[in-house]
């Protein structure tokens, strides 16, 4: 037996969720197809980063699950952006928001995903802002 696909599109301003069964129309779920998704029960969740990518696990409410598992490594993650956060333990996962700075994100990130002759991580002051002026 086949079943309906959760979210109808007629354009890209009239989406709407409806029941898999039977293909009703779910009450107040008209909107734009990229501001939320349907579940199996109709709801229409809001569409957060987490939930338009597909590898790391999502909270019901759509953040990033704090500890997130690969086979049998689990690492701590930033619970709005998905960051890993270095130096804390899977016992110490919480929902933590990631309020780091720009400054910040790029030391934490170092020379990953860039050519190591390239790459200059920066110098932030006490705020967590770039320093003025920058050494390499």
């Amino acid at each position: 037996a086949g079943s309906y696909v959760t979210l109808h599109c007629f354009g890209p301003d009239s989406c709407y969720c409806v029941e898999p069964e039977t293909g009703t129309l779910f009450e107040d779920t008209l909107g734009r197809q990229e501001t939320f998704l349907c579940s199996e029960e109709g709801e229409k969740l809001r569409l957060t980063p987490c939930r338009r990518q597909n590898v790391l696990t999502c909270d019901r409410r759509g953040y990033y699950q704090a500890t997130q598992c690969l086979e049998e490594e689990c690492v701590c993650v930033y619970i709005d952006s998905g960051a890993l956060i270095k130096g804390v333990g899977v016992d110490e996962c919480y929902s933590r928001v990631d309020n780091r700075t720009a400054c910040q994100k790029r030391v934490d990130s170092g020379c990953e995903n860039e050519n190591e002759s390239d790459c200059v991580v920066p110098t932030c002051d006490s705020q967590g802002l770039f320093v003025r002026e920058q050494c390499p």
